[in-house]
């Protein structure tokens, strides 16, 4: 008697684990699926350039201000860097080529170097995409003319 007592209590557990198994699968599922794209309306996401650096805009509040870090592809062992910037618009005029502008800067830590993206966010062929040029800034150089590089990268959904 005590094992049929053990063995519906096993079953009884067994038969709960399942159900919460495939509930948290159906939960997991349905946010994944829910998971917001980045848009140039709403730019918190994971940002994707060609050189294969992660933009990760964290936040942006009502007064414009972002927060989040950097993963550069390019000079660095992989480390996240803090970023700041901003993010700023005027109402829609019709009939004008209208985007969001943006500006961020990140401190390269122990590199000693500073890099500041500004540009546009504006869909193109339907993919929102942040145009931007950039400028680094490098304090230790061979030459004087090396302490600033220009170039530009646009970055789109991740």
């Amino acid at each position: 008697m005590e094992y049929i007592k053990v063995s519906l209590t096993l079953t009884l557990i067994c038969l709960s684990l399942t159900a919460c198994t495939q509930q948290l699968e159906e939960v997991s599922t349905s946010q994944i699926s829910k998971k917001q794209t980045c848009t140039c309306e709403n730019m918190t996401g994971e940002w994707l350039n060609s050189s294969g650096s992660v933009l990760v805009i964290e936040n942006v509040d009502k007064t414009g201000s972002i927060k989040g870090h950097y993963l550069s592809s390019v000079g660095t062992d992989g480390q996240r860097f803090p970023l700041i910037g901003w993010v700023n618009q005027k109402p829609h005029e019709a009939e004008k080529d209208n985007t969001v502008a943006i500006t961020f800067s990140v401190r390269w830590g122990e590199y000693g170097s500073i890099t500041s993206w500004t540009g546009y966010c504006k869909n193109i062929d339907d993919i929102p995409t942040i145009n931007t040029s950039w400028h680094l800034v490098r304090p230790v150089t061979d030459e004087s003319y090396e302490h600033i590089l220009t170039g530009g990268y646009p970055f789109v959904p991740k």
